[in-house]
């Protein structure tokens, strides 16, 4: 996964995330998901290809246009993504750091 991620890249997704995405744990299944949605999946798929982790995919959902979404449900890919945007984030620290520790206790088990 990509590891030389230059700072200026990282700020750049850490803001994107804190504007267009969310980190959540799913109930049902206590899973960790990250999630980035945008009309244009162009940079949904350089985001993806710079840190090497997620899936981009179209939902039409209930809008006529439908939305793409980077997805990251993987437990180890989520924590990548939290040390590349963490340092960075400025509105989601608190949640990303949550999830950090919710997908720490899980693998300690």
């Amino acid at each position: 996964m990509g590891i030389n991620i230059r700072p200026v890249d990282r700020a750049y997704i850490a803001g994107f995330f804190d504007g267009e995405g969310c980190i959540r744990i799913r109930p049902q299944d206590q899973r960790v998901v990250v999630a980035i949605g945008q009309k244009d999946p162009t940079t949904l798929y350089w985001i993806q290809q710079l840190i090497g982790c997620g899936h981009v995919r179209f939902n039409r959902g209930a809008s006529e246009a439908g939305v793409w979404y980077l997805n990251i449900g993987d437990r180890h890919e989520v924590l990548h993504f939290i040390q590349v945007v963490y340092k960075h984030s400025q509105l989601k620290r608190r949640q990303l750091a949550k999830a950090r520790r919710h997908i720490e206790a899980q693998l300690a088990r």
